[in-house]
């Protein structure tokens, strides 16, 4: 029962989803300088899913639509216990206010936790959401290993 009531919570979470106003050129450049980071780091590149970028869009548009910019959501649950996704390692940053792909990650690559999760050798894929709140974007990255 519980999992067939997620599945339609994220059945009515991607049709939010997909009528938002997600920045898709946005995304493709947060990949593109995430992966050239992890090169320059001796790290082979992450693999793009979109999986994740769904699962990263609703959590982004949650937050929004809520009021949060957390972690957790109200209800102290994490992006992974909402969508209840198969994972071995996975974890999530989160950035605000910035306007440009690079921007975001060379915020990420100076704060030591957020750097952590883009250098870990246990991720393999990642999924990418961003949406705009009121005067900014509002942008979320999701780790799977």
């Amino acid at each position: 029962m519980k999992k067939l009531f997620a599945l339609i919570i994220l059945i009515l979470l991607t049709v939010l989803a997909l009528s938002s106003n997600k920045q898709p050129e946005y995304t493709g450049y947060l990949l593109i300088e995430v992966n050239q980071y992890r090169n320059d780091n001796g790290l082979a590149g992450l693999i793009g899913s979109p999986t994740l970028d769904m699962v990263a869009e609703v959590k982004c548009n949650d937050m929004v639509e809520r009021g949060y910019f957390s972690h957790e959501t109200p209800e102290n649950t994490f992006v992974w216990d909402m969508f209840m996704f198969d994972y071995n390692t996975a974890g999530e940053n989160l950035a605000s206010g910035y306007t440009s792909a690079e921007a975001t990650v060379k915020a990420w690559s100076v704060s030591p936790l957020h750097n952590d999760n883009l250098l870990n050798t246990n991720y393999s894929q990642v999924g990418y959401g961003v949406c705009w709140d009121k005067s900014e974007y509002k942008i979320v990255q999701v780790f799977k290993g």
